[in-house]
């Protein structure tokens, strides 16, 4: 029986978050005992957890002393207003990582999930005889400093990236200071008949005459969703009648409702907040945008795929092994004015949306079995 243990800072929404629960559902585990460490407790997907994964929480393994807590938390503000070259994983790390015990038990496999405290715990606080670290973002965009992160990635069996184009922003991160552990690509986890079935389940309350927008995806700077604000600004400028529909929550939602508000869209731009399922809403749909600044797949745009949604996307590094300009969606510069001249196209060209919609429905990719054998694989 092998001993498998993962490891993710939380359970919130989010596209590793999501692969790993479909991760989860489709792995066999027939003679494998699998445990999961969340850094964070409180995800919105902690509840799918099959019954077979064993739930471990990190705040368990550090110090119960509050005056511990408090001078920690000091410290992380401190670094983190006076240390902006580093990531704030790499600070959370920096003041926390000598003060937790090594995980007390061993495995044969550990995996940290995403990159950061994750990848930093799996290298120096677990004891494990095959270590995996698994990158899902824009290594170089995101703000990691390559030199802080070399030493944990070289006590790695295998390093997984979920794009090409991943591992190139990786691997001219680090340039000469080269990372030696063995790479792999294994793209995120997609469960097309979940997604199929579950776009079923209600119809959301649209306006035929209205042309409905939805975007999906965290509230966080790397999204873009000021760009999406100000693109929705333009379209109403042009006598569109629009609504755009933003599904997800985090941590620059108050910034950009105040945005909303500034500019006159309440009543345009909509914040739905977290949806466990968000499908209905991408069926029903005229057009899906991502208008991120960077991605590590691009997972909320696979879903649009499968959904057969005309798409517009930023060119964000992994954009062109989603979609194709001009035959599955379009892709544009990332700024409000490009995503609003698209979107603008689209919407006086409905022959050009019905172009798209048949040609996404004549792709048939594997989003689901392949990345699974070769996980089991990975583990096995």
């Amino acid at each position: 029986m092998k001993k498998v243990l993962f490891v993710i800072e939380s359970l919130s929404h989010g596209g590793a978050e999501k692969s790993l629960i479909n991760l989860f559902r489709n792995l066999d585990v027939t003679n494998m005992k699998v445990d999961l460490l969340l850094i964070k407790k409180g995800g919105e997907f902690e509840g799918m957890l099959p019954d077979y994964v064993n739930l471990i929480f990190l705040e368990n393994l550090l110090p119960k002393n509050l005056f511990f807590r408090y001078n920690k938390r000091i410290k992380y503000w401190i670094f983190r207003r006076f240390f902006k070259n580093f990531h704030n994983a790499q600070l959370y790390w920096k003041v926390y990582g000598k003060e937790l015990v090594d995980f007390p038990r061993f495995y044969d496999t550990a995996i940290a999930y995403n990159q950061g405290f994750s990848t930093y715990y799996v290298a120096n606080k677990v004891n494990a005889k095959y270590k995996v670290a698994w990158v899902n973002t824009d290594y170089k965009k995101a703000g990691y400093l390559p030199i802080f992160d070399r030493p944990y990635y070289q006590k790695m069996s295998k390093v997984i990236f979920v794009s090409k184009e991943g591992y190139e922003s990786f691997k001219s991160a680090f340039g000469l200071t080269k990372v030696t552990a063995a790479t792999g690509i294994i793209p995120d986890i997609v469960d097309v008949g979940s997604i199929l079935k579950s776009s079923d389940e209600y119809l959301p309350k649209f306006d035929r005459n209205t042309f409905i927008i939805v975007t999906v995806g965290r509230l966080a700077k790397a999204k873009g969703y000021d760009l999406a604000i100000e693109s929705c600004k333009n379209l109403i400028d042009n006598g569109v009648n629009v609504k755009w529909y933003a599904i997800g929550d985090g941590s620059e939602r108050e910034n950009l409702q105040n945005k909303i508000d500034s500019l006159g869209l309440t009543s345009f731009f909509v914040f739905l907040g977290y949806k466990k399922n968000p499908y209905p809403y991408i069926k029903h749909c005229n057009v899906y945008v991502q208008p991120s600044r960077f991605e590590g797949l691009g997972l909320s745009v696979i879903e649009a795929k499968i959904l057969n949604k005309p798409i517009v996307c930023t060119n964000f590094i992994t954009v062109n092994s989603l979609i194709t300009n001009e035959t599955t969606g379009l892709i544009v510069e990332m700024s409000s004015t490009s995503i609003s001249k698209a979107l603008l196209r689209l919407y006086k060209d409905e022959e050009l949306q019905l172009k798209f919609i048949n040609n996404l429905s004549m792709e048939h990719d594997d989003y689901l079995e392949k990345p699974i054998r070769l996980i089991n694989s990975l583990i096995n």
